[in-house]
């Protein structure tokens, strides 16, 4: 909970919902009202389920269907069965990362090759806090802490995305780079809190497809999906602590909820 899969499913369905499109989202708990979603809520107590609720939309042939949770594997068997024929379908599952979703929808008996076929991308998203410039204090890694981050990121790879954006000099290197941690007075019960996303998106190729469909191992999904451009979760958080925007102590929360 508090993710940020919610928003982003929200915020993706906001962009899709268009005049021409008929949009259709299947929710435990409705948010707020989007114009132009026909939007239903599971009541597992008088008898509407994900899986009877997701049935019913199916009849009326939308354009783009969220399911907010997929709960079994048949409800999974119904989504991809449902993208398989054209539909822009947007789930969640949970899982700490981008492949580890993939995998959770096999686990879920999934089969590899419709899976292929339909997925288009995987997003991971997790809300980080972010603090004020006022009220921060330079901090220095642990070696421990290094060797956790180290572990899930390529300090080279965002160092390098840093200069290519123009978020930092050219010259400058990764031992140069200054992190934050808020002030005590920054972490206070009166402090007003403000939210952004760190993300780690998967997009695919034909290579990754066909790692799958051999069964291949988690981490060797991940390493080439990084080799193809993927920035992990704790590299988005890094390349955004770097950049000042939120502290240290949530890149290392990053780190530790990705691992759990």
């Amino acid at each position: 909970h508090g993710g940020g899969k919610t928003t982003l499913l929200y915020t993706l369905l906001d962009i899709l919902a268009e005049p021409r499109r008929s949009v259709a989202s299947i929710e435990h708990r409705l948010g707020p009202h989007l114009p132009g979603v026909s939007q239903t809520r599971v009541r597992e107590g008088v008898g509407v389920s994900t899986l009877t609720a997701l049935r019913a939309v199916l009849r009326q042939h939308p354009d783009v269907l969220m399911v907010a949770d997929i709960v079994d594997e048949h409800v999974a068997a119904l989504a991809l069965d449902a993208a398989n024929r054209g539909i822009l379908v947007l789930a969640s599952v949970e899982a700490p990362s981008a492949v580890m979703g993939i995998f959770t929808l096999l686990a879920l008996e999934s089969t590899p090759l419709l899976l292929c076929s339909t997925l288009r991308a995987v997003v991971a998203t997790l809300t980080v806090q972010t603090f004020p410039e006022d009220l921060r204090d330079p901090y220095a890694f642990t070696r421990e802490e290094n060797a956790l981050l180290g572990a899930q990121a390529d300090f080279g790879r965002v160092l390098s995305i840093l200069k290519t954006e123009q978020k930092i000099e050219p010259q400058v290197a990764w031992k140069d780079i200054i992190f934050y941690n808020p002030l005590g007075k920054a972490a206070g019960p009166h402090t007003k809190k403000t939210l952004t996303a760190v993300h780690e998106v998967l997009v695919p190729s034909l290579l990754t497809r066909e790692l799958l469909t051999r069964k291949t191992e988690a981490r060797e999904l991940e390493r080439r999906a990084q080799q193809e451009g993927m920035l992990t979760l704790t590299e988005d958080a890094l390349y955004k602590a770097a950049q000042g925007l939120i502290s240290a102590e949530e890149v290392l929360r990053v780190a530790r909820e990705r691992l759990a």
